[in-house]
C-alpha cells in the first residue's frame, strides 16, 4: 500500500525515500491509494519514482483502500529475483528505523494533536494511535499521520473502558527524531482545549 500523495512528500530526506521503494521492491502487488487526493500529475510522477527503481511491478489505483478482492487474492508469490538481479540488497530494514510510544490519561487537544504532528521533522515517517480527546469526551479517537497530513476519525464509545491516549511514532533513527522533544510536545496538547 503507497501513499500516493505522500510518497515524494519529503524531498529532503532521501533515506525515507529509499526506505520506501525498498519495500516496494518486496510487493507482489503495489496499490497507488489515495489517488483522489494526488491527482494526475502527482500521480504519474510518484509511479515514475517507482518504476525508475522497480521492474514489472504490478500497481493498482484506489482511493480509501478500495480494492477488488480478487484482484488482491490474485497477487503472486514474493520472488527476490527481479530486485537482486537490479543489483539492490534484499534487505527492506537496512535503513535504521526508532519508534517511540506515547501515553497519557488526560484527554488531549485534537487541535493541539494537529499542530504538533504537522511540525514534526521529516525523519518521522508516521504516527498512529488510539486518543482520549477534549471535543469528543464520550467517543474513542483513531489518529492517524502519514507526514505532514493527519487524518481523525471517531470510533466506538468508551463505554466502561479505561479512557486513556496512546500514541505511536516511527521514523528514521536519526537526530532530528527526538523522543523527549516528541513526548513534551505530545504532553502539552493535554493542557489546551478547543
Amino acid at each position: 500500500m503507497v501513499d500516493a500523495e505522500q510518497f515524494l512528500a519529503d524531498p529532503d530526506e532521501p533515506g525515507l525515500t529509499e526506505l520506501k521503494l525498498r519495500q516496494i521492491a518486496f510487493s507482489d502487488l503495489v496499490i497507488l491509494n489515495k489517488v483522489d487526493l494526488a491527482g494526475r500529475d502527482q500521480l504519474a510522477e510518484v509511479k515514475r519514482a517507482i518504476g525508475a527503481r522497480i521492474n514489472r511491478v504490478r500497481t493498482i489505483e484506489a482511493r480509501h483502500c478500495d480494492v477488488p478482492y480478487d484482484v488482491l487474492l490474485g497477487a503472486g508469490r514474493f520472488d527476490p529475483g527481479p530486485l537482486e538481479r537490479a543489483g539492490e540488497h534484499p534487505d527492506p530494514l537496512s535503513v535504521g528505523l526508532r519508534s517511540f510510544s506515547f501515553e497519557s490519561e488526560r484527554a488531549l487537544s485534537l487541535r493541539g494533536l494537529r499542530d504538533t504532528i504537522r511540525a514534526l521533522p521529516g525523519s518521522v515517517y508516521r504516527c498512529k494511535g488510539i486518543v482520549d480527546a477534549v471535543e469528543h469526551p464520550d467517543r474513542r479517537v483513531l489518529l492517524q499521520g502519514v507526514g505532514r497530513r493527519l487524518d481523525v476519525s471517531l470510533l466506538d464509545p468508551w463505554g466502561h473502558a479505561p479512557r486513556r491516549s496512546w500514541i505511536v511514532a516511527i521514523g528514521a533513527d536519526d537526530p532530528s527524531f527526538d523522543p523527549e522533544d516528541l513526548e513534551a510536545e505530545l504532553a502539552a496538547c493535554a493542557t489546551g482545549s478547543d
